[in-house]
């Protein structure tokens, strides 16, 4: 109860008020683990134990029993990760102090690296047990090379074997070659954005905001609104609304009619759409610097004013919901 309280003494109060009124302490008046460990949704101790014996000495079938054992009991798998995790701390810095033997090392570790991948696979997990089952796949392998001997005999988790030295060597090579892996897929991911990108320019690629003329930016601003009306259409209502007023440093400088016209088109995606679709054009990456100016909406032809003075007020109210 102290550990599930985690320093809160609120809280540990109130897990102690769950216990007392659990049927296992009104049928006996004695609070045990068990009666704590069905309050909490924990995994019993010996599951717990059963289950990272079976992890450390790389034993398969009794590792996926031990899951199965535990989901057939009602155990939160999110908690029962967590406890592996806490037997798996504990082991590691007894092997850092000395206490336990540091040729099981290798194992620990490789156990918290897939229980903690395991645990943030399940938050969109369909099936909540299926991380747990993979990462008790992957620790089990046979070429994982840390599989560490305990006797049969033996129930403690406190008891270890000693590595073999071939298994110490191919747990020495394994994570370099995982690591090559890792750096292969990483430049043939880049190499695919590189190529995409150069598949997607439609204009000769020019860095210098300079080579853009107002002109030719007011001859293609349909262009632009097309291209930006594909990624989000509210902002291109915002853009139509705007007055062109100039070309400053790469920027373009616009004027509009409401505030939250200004804030919504100087926001980050809003720039990076302008941005983006200026750069597919004309080869040059421009962004927008807005000015508010009231007056643009007097300014609006006569023979739309009627039919769209009831449409700028709910633009205006509820633009947050746009």
């Amino acid at each position: 109860m102290v550990e599930a309280g985690r320093g809160s003494f609120r809280d540990a109060e109130t897990i102690l008020e769950k216990v007392l009124s659990s049927y296992g302490y009104v049928k006996d008046r004695i609070i045990n683990r068990e009666d704590v460990e069905n309050v909490l949704g924990y995994a019993s101790s010996e599951i717990v134990g059963e289950l990272y014996r079976a992890l450390l000495a790389r034993e398969r079938s009794a590792a996926v029993a031990a899951i199965a054992k535990a989901e057939e009991s009602g155990v939160n798998m999110q908690q029962l990760i967590t406890q592996l995790l806490e037997s798996a701390r504990s082991h590691m810095a007894s092997i850092v102090s000395g206490e336990a033997d540091a040729d099981s090392l290798g194992a620990v570790t490789a156990i918290i690296r897939h229980l903690m991948q395991a645990a943030g696979d399940m938050r969109s997990a369909l099936i909540p047990v299926l991380p747990l089952e993979v990462a008790a796949v992957m620790i089990t392998t046979d070429d994982a090379g840390l599989a560490v001997n305990i006797p049969a005999g033996k129930a403690s988790t406190n008891s270890y074997q000693k590595v073999s030295p071939a298994a110490k060597k191919s747990a020495a090579k394994k994570p370099v070659s995982h690591e090559v892996e890792e750096e292969d897929e990483e430049e043939e991911h880049t190499e695919e954005l590189s190529d995409s990108a150069d598949t997607a320019s439609k204009a000769p690629v020019s860095e210098d905001p300079a080579a853009l003329s107002m002109e030719s930016l007011r001859s293609g601003w349909d262009q632009i609104l097309h291209g930006c009306k594909k990624i989000n259409p509210h902002m291109v209502a915002m853009l139509t609304k705007a007055r062109l007023d100039g070309l400053e440093e790469g920027n373009l400088l616009l004027s509009v009619p409401y505030k939250f016209h200004k804030s919504r088109l100087e926001q980050k995606r809003s720039q990076d759409i302008f941005a983006s679709v200026t750069h597919e054009l004309f080869g040059v990456k421009i962004l927008m610097r807005c000015t508010l100016d009231e007056a643009i909406q007097t300014t609006r032809a006569p023979e739309s004013t009627a039919a769209s003075s009831n449409s700028d007020i709910v633009e205006e109210v509820f633009s947050d919901m746009i």
